[in-house]
């Protein structure tokens, strides 16, 4: 296992339905827990750390414990909690198993009792977020070969990772939640797959970006066949790499 810092919302329910009395815990109600954790009376050092798996198939991290994400994620819904310590394996076939989530682990019920909040699907109109590249999805499957300016993505992407380019040499990119399946998306493919090529390169890390409402032309655009994970470059050009599953496994 390696650790990471990771936000709750960045991690994925495995189940559909989880007990109102936590196992991490003397027998307290899920929902006190959460209440706990947002006024102080708890803290993340009062917990163990939550394992998560990265599922090969869809690209998403999934938990080990979903009674203790759904508690982070109440805490970080209400912005009492941002990130919390994470210890990342592999995937293992006992995690296959249990997989009894309908709605791909973006929410969680709870047995008997109310279910707080824990997801924020509304997005502030045009908010600054950071995000890793490999966080956000492509809307199309194919993409043009050149930029606007008409220079090649591949060439791009080797002068951001070269450092003849940074960041700030490009504009802010748009990305917005798509509601049906809790992932983000990008409003610039081209630019995406540099920066995606720069990350799985480990020459960047994070961007910037301004999360929008998604709208109803977004929508239309959508033509991806692999929900968005990777995609081509068209006129024959060479796909460099902009996704990597293995390099999780390590």
């Amino acid at each position: 296992m390696r650790e990471e810092i990771m936000r709750p919302s960045e991690i994925r329910f495995c189940q559909d339905c989880i007990s109102p009395r936590p196992t991490f815990t003397e027998g307290d109600h899920v929902n006190s827990v959460a209440n706990e954790l947002c006024t102080g009376r708890l803290d993340e050092d009062d917990f163990t750390t939550l394992e998560v798996f990265l599922n090969k198939r869809n690209g998403q991290y999934y938990t080990r414990n979903n009674q203790m994400l759904y508690v982070f994620r109440v805490a970080e819904y209400r912005e009492c909690l941002d990130e919390i310590r994470v210890n990342v394996d592999k995937e293992r076939e006992s995690d296959r198993r249990k997989f009894t989530t309908k709605n791909d682990g973006i929410t969680v019920d709870v047995q008997g009792a109310k279910v707080l909040d824990h997801f924020k699907f509304e997005s502030e109109s045009m908010r600054k977020k950071i995000m890793r590249p490999s966080e956000i999805r492509f809307c199309q499957d194919t993409i043009s070969s050149t930029l606007t300016e008409g220079d090649h993505v591949n060439s791009v992407a080797n002068e951001l990772c070269t450092g003849h380019l940074d960041e700030d040499d490009f504009t802010t990119m748009e990305v917005f939640l798509n509601e049906d399946d809790g992932y983000y998306y990008t409003r610039n493919d081209r630019m995406l797959y540099v920066f995606r090529v720069a990350g799985y390169r480990d020459y960047l890390d994070e961007i910037h970006v301004n999360v929008d409402k998604e709208r109803d032309s977004d929508r239309r655009k959508f033509t991806t066949k692999n929900d968005g994970i990777t995609i081509d470059v068209r006129s024959g050009a060479r796909v460099l790499d902009h996704f990597d599953f293995e390099r999780w496994d390590h």
